[in-house]
């Protein structure tokens, strides 16, 4: 839903190809020409990534990209993959972070839960990747994936003492 309210114009989204069979969220993915991702075969997955390079070069499409590559369903971050970042190094294009604050005030796949609930979605500057090459995508991973760690954080505590202090989600 997040995705709805911030969606730029030209742009794709990149999901794992599991959510392909997740019945009418599925079907929705495909009619948006969403670019599914095999992450169980490393060929495909490159080859999906090497289309999508393509796309970014000759037509300006933008790609959003999970870089987690599943929902967390505890607190923080998971690893990063490195697919977007390999896409953002050979395309020298910017990686622009958008990180959303926990939800876990309202979800919560454990306890069965999903209620109502606001998040805070921050966009943190543009990172550059002029210059970088393939040997810079880890140590580019996890610089942004530290920053936003960080910006969850904040967001996060700050979005609990609101609701704590307003009693309100």
């Amino acid at each position: 839903m997040v995705m709805s309210h911030l969606w730029p114009k030209k742009c794709i989204c990149m999901v794992k190809k599991e959510l392909l069979y997740s019945g009418p969220f599925g079907l929705t993915l495909k009619l948006a020409n969403t670019i599914f991702v095999d992450r169980a075969n490393t060929e495909k997955a490159k080859n999906t990534m090497n289309d999508v390079f393509a796309n970014v070069r000759a037509e300006g499409v933008k790609v959003w990209v999970f870089p987690e590559g599943t929902r967390n369903h505890g607190c923080g971050m998971l690893p990063f993959k490195k697919g977007a970042f390999h896409l953002a190094v050979q395309a020298q294009i910017p990686v622009i972070p958008l990180v959303v604050s926990s939800y876990t005030e309202f979800y919560s796949k454990k306890e069965r839960r999903f209620g109502t609930g606001k998040v805070v979605v921050q966009a943190m500057p543009a990172v550059s990747t002029k210059g970088l090459t393939k040997d810079d995508v880890a140590e580019l991973s996890e610089r942004v994936r530290k920053q936003m760690l960080d910006v969850f954080n904040d967001i996060s505590l700050k979005k609990r003492i609101e609701v704590e202090t307003n009693g309100a989600h």
